[in-house]
């Protein structure tokens, strides 16, 4: 993969080879790293999200609906090389699937509009979800969960393109339920946030199994920067993000840079598993 060198590394139940893992991550014709704070972009939206859990999760699983629903137009107060296309705010509707979990899903509207007052009403009505309508369907229809994306300007600059990205990954992780954990999502932009996460994973308690000493020195061999290519048509981002159920992930987008920014690639490579013996 052009810009990247990697091999695969399995920690739990494998055979571990660190010195395979040395000089894994070689950026070509690029930045060395982001000349932004990128983790406290990262950071300071998660601390937007509303917390795991309560009566609002509860009341979305029962309702479909929630009292002092969480704004996501707030992010653009942290992700603030992005902006809304004019005439344009983003909103959500939370999908309950079937009682084997939930999550919203995002999409923009223009201000004039009034919301989709249900999941139901948004599947039906939306151009978003018009090429399927069965769960299976749905789920394999990126612009039912990211179309939103097409109606958001990104700052013609590296910052930019990263932000967009940021709303991709871990824009819709809040209100997350049940079988929807297997996909908790966290983005790692920094040997700092690398080390903030580890001692949070640490923490989290049963049932979970926190990453053990060698998937630990293995990613610590990790370069967490993003990388960001600036092209003439197209923009090249490759970040980190960490899943107590896959460990670290390379994600490779690439991204149309003019307006609107199209995202033409996505490709997900499991760096360093780790796994739990658990399942929800």
């Amino acid at each position: 993969m052009d810009g990247w060198r990697m091999k695969r590394l399995l920690v739990n139940k494998a055979v571990i080879c660190g010195a395979a893992l040395v000089g894994l991550i070689a950026w070509r014709d690029a930045q060395a790293q982001a000349d932004f704070p990128a983790q406290q972009i990262v950071d300071s939206l998660v601390a937007l999200q509303p917390s795991r859990g309560g009566k609002q999760m509860m009341e979305l699983m029962r309702t479909g609906t929630a009292t002092n629903k969480f704004d996501v137009n707030r992010y653009f107060a942290v992700l603030n090389a992005l902006r809304p296309e004019n005439g344009c705010v983003l909103d959500w509707v939370y999908w309950r699937r079937g009682g084997m979990g939930g999550l919203p899903v995002l999409y923009a509207k223009r201000t004039n509009e009034a919301p989709y007052v249900s999941f139901e009403n948004y599947v039906a009505l939306s151009t978003n979800a018009s090429f399927g309508k069965t769960e299976r369907e749905l789920k394999a229809n990126d612009d039912f969960f990211f179309g939103y994306l097409d109606k958001v300007h990104a700052e013609d600059s590296p910052q930019g393109f990263f932000e967009l990205i940021v709303l991709r990954l871990i824009g819709d992780r809040f209100h997350l339920f049940w079988h929807e954990w297997y996909s908790e999502t966290a983005l790692v932009c920094s040997r700092q946030g690398w080390e903030a996460l580890i001692q949070k994973e640490k923490q989290r308690g049963d049932p979970y199994d926190p990453p053990p000493a060698d998937f630990i020195a293995a990613a610590d061999k990790l370069d967490f920067f993003p990388r960001i290519r600036m092209g003439d048509k197209q923009v090249e981002i490759n970040v980190l993000t960490y899943s107590p159920f896959r460990g670290l992930d390379l994600h490779c987008f690439e991204v149309a840079r003019p307006y609107p920014h199209r995202i033409t690639k996505h490709t997900q490579t499991n760096l360093v598993s780790h796994r739990q013996g658990f399942v929800f």
